[in-house]
Formats: structure tokens, sequence, C-alpha cells
């Protein structure tokens, strides 16, 4: 450094830089007691002794000179509604920590990343995603889960995911989020059905026949709500949480079904033919976004793979052409 030029420092003076008197592994442990519920689940998780995680968080909240949690051997570790804030910052903070090396050296994304999902969205989105990383960034684990849309945004909000693809979710006042793109609902029915010939299916003409319908919530409340909105009462056959079990007895004749995905294939696991069908009047739109806690600043890696899923969204749209799937 050329003499008489002093460093530089955040604030623009020569001033000492500001030091935390807390430390990443107390922040450590107190997030992964907040995430396993417990002292002994952090402890586990941390690969520590019970009496460190819970020296770690004593000093956290001796220094923050408030409680975080509550701990009791019936209902376990449970945040404060200050802890709930200071957990948000604690993620936030071990995250930026972890991405320090990469954005200082502009690395290849490395590590892992959890990624959760509407059940029947994790075939039909996720495989692109795998094949742009493995070139892109080979050294990247994408770990990715499903789960009803309930469990799925309160596994996000616990922490426990980087990242969860859900539809309708972008007004969530919590939520950040990036948009995918906009779909409605459809019926699914045998190629051989008397309403494949038709262009559009009057809804009416779906309720007078049966109904199978997906078991994972919002899936089966929209559906029938789109029938009652047309004052009409459906004959539900059977629920099934399995995508592909519905469209395989949906090409048995077994019933029809509402849809929002629709994958690449006119065929059924069976090898039965199926053909995809507008709906009349058209169902309400259906948004899907990837979302994340807005409290939360993204890593280097969820931040990528957020990008790469809203700049693909259009491509992994479910196509209706004509009527029928491509």
């Amino acid at each position: 450094m050329p003499a008489g030029v002093a460093p530089r420092t955040a604030g623009g003076d020569t001033g000492r830089m500001p030091v935390p008197r807390f430390s990443l592994r107390q922040l450590a442990c107190f997030a992964a007691a907040a995430r396993a519920g417990s002292i002994s689940g952090a402890a586990e998780h941390e690969h520590v002794s019970r009496s460190a995680v819970a020296a770690a968080i004593n000093e956290l909240e001796e220094l923050f000179s408030v409680p975080l949690a509550s701990r009791s051997r019936g209902s376990g570790f449970t945040l404060t509604p200050t802890g709930e804030q200071v957990f948000e910052l604690a993620l936030s903070l071990l995250r930026e920590a972890d991405d320090l090396p990469g954005r200082a050296t502009g690395a290849a994304l490395t590590g892992s990343l959890t990624v959760g999902a509407f059940p029947s969205l994790v075939p039909t989105v996720f495989p692109l995603m795998f094949e742009l990383l493995a070139a892109e960034h080979p050294q990247l684990r994408l770990d990715v889960r499903s789960f009803p849309q309930p469990e799925l945004l309160s596994t996000l909000r616990a922490g426990d995911l980087d990242l969860a693809v859900a539809y309708n979710v972008h007004l969530e006042h919590d939520l950040d989020s990036r948009v995918m793109y906009d779909t409605v609902m459809h019926v699914i029915m045998p190629a051989e059905h008397p309403l494949a010939s038709l262009a559009v299916v009057p809804a009416h003409e779906v309720a007078k026949d049966r109904l199978i319908l997906m078991s994972h919530p919002p899936g089966p409340d929209d559906t029938l709500a789109y029938f009652v909105r047309q004052g009409l009462s459906p004959q539900v056959w059977v629920r099934t949480g399995d995508f592909e079990l519905m469209r395989s007895l949906v090409g048995r004749g077994l019933g029809l079904a509402l849809c929002i995905q629709a994958p690449r294939t006119q065929f059924s696991y069976e090898g039965k033919r199926l053909v995809c069908r507008p709906l009349d009047p058209p169902p309400n739109l259906e948004r899907l976004s990837v979302v994340w806690p807005r409290s939360r600043r993204l890593s280097r890696a969820a931040a990528h793979v957020a990008r790469l899923l809203q700049e693909h969204g259009e491509a992994l749209a479910p196509r209706i052409e004509g009527g029928a799937i491509p």
C-alpha cells in the first residue's frame, strides 16, 4: 500500500471494523436446535455434545439479553418471537459465511442445494435442472424433495429447504419469488373416450363421469372448487397421491382426471394412450413460481438455480396445443 494512504473501511473512515461478540459456531448450534426442535437433535446434527449446544445458546441469550427459546420436555425447543427473528438472521449469516470463499474467487458452485416441490412437478421440472447443473457446475449436488404444498411451505420456512417450487404462492407476504409460468387445469381421458373428439370439454360433461383426484393439497380442493363454482357435484371415485397411478387409472378407462401438469408423453406407464383437453368454462389461472423466505439472502447456488428455473420456465410449461398433448 502506498505511503500515506490509509486502509479503506466499509464506512469510508479509517476506524476499526466492528467485530461481533458471537461466533458462527454459536449461531450454527442455535439454528440446528431451532430446526430439530431439541437440544439433542442439534447435538447429533452438529456432532457435538448436548452441553456444548446448550452452552452456545445460553451465551447467545446472555449476549442479546433476551430469551431465544423455551425449553421443556413436553414441547422441546420452541422459539420465542425474538428467537424466530434471530433464526432467520442466523441462517442468512451462516449461508453468507459459507458462500464467502466462492464469492471472493468466483469459483464454480460446490456443495449441496435442497429444493422442494409439489410431487407432480418433480419429474417434469427438475430433469432439465440436473442436466444444466451437471454441465455447468458438476460439483454442486442438487437434492430435490417432494411435499404436499402446506408441508412444502412450512419446511421452507423452517429452513430445511433453500428453495421451493410451488403454485400460487407469489402473493405470500413473507416469501420472495420469481415467476416460472402460468397455466390452467385441464382434463385427461383415454384416447377412445367419447369426449376425446371435442376440442374443448364442458365441465358438466366431466361431472357425469367418475373422477380420479390427486390427494395432495391443494389439488383436491382446487378441483372440487372448480365444479362447485359451476353448480356441479362430481362423482369422486378414488383419490391417490401418485401422479402416474392417476394417469394409469385414466388410461384404463376407470375415470377422468383434472390436472395442471401435462407430461410430454401421450401414454400412461402401461402404454395406454391419453389425451388432454381444455375445459369450459376455463378454470382459474395457476401461477408456478420458485420461492424463498424474503428475510433470507440466497446463496450463490440458490440464486443461480432460481435464475435457471425462471429463465427456462416457459420451456417447462405444460403444452396443450390443439387440445392434445404434443
